[in-house]
């Protein structure tokens, strides 16, 4: 969700879901880093309200060392324990590439890829594919999409 009212708009639906005990991680967008909580418009510090809400994390990563070790262990809660989770990315980190270590397991060349433009249909059917051979193999997945996912 974006920020200010997206991810304001967003909290109902997630303490909702939260409380049915469905897995899901949500992450917004939040302005850069360095000019966050300076009182401007629509200014608002989303891991507390987030947090305050009941969910079991709710974390803002201030630095692109903290994503994914932040990430790891949000998929991990939302996962084990069925609840929902949160991180706020500033749009500064947002557009920073990552190195993923190697102890995790998540395939570097899919992680560190920026997308420039939009997918073609040739492209979306292979990833349907991909997607249904993967299902098929495991019992669990999870999907980031929309912008910058």
């Amino acid at each position: 969700a974006t920020s200010g009212p997206g991810a304001a708009h967003l909290l109902s639906g997630l303490v909702d879901a939260d409380q049915d005990r469905v897995p899901m991680i949500c992450i917004t967008g939040l302005k850069d880093v360095g000019s966050v909580r300076h009182a401007d418009f629509q200014d608002v510090d989303q891991a507390s309200i987030f947090r305050m809400a009941g969910l079991a994390i709710s974390e803002t990563v201030s630095h692109i060392s903290q994503l994914i070790p932040l990430l790891r262990n949000a998929l991990y809660t939302a996962i084990s324990n069925n609840r929902c989770v949160h991180l706020a990315i500033p749009v500064d980190i947002q557009g920073q590439l990552v190195t993923v270590p190697k102890l995790l397991n998540f395939r570097p060349e899919n992680v560190s890829r920026k997308v420039l433009e939009r997918a073609g249909e040739e492209e979306i059917g292979g990833l349907a594919t991909a997607i249904l051979k993967e299902r098929m193999k495991s019992q669990h997945m999870v999907i980031f999409c929309g912008w910058r996912a």
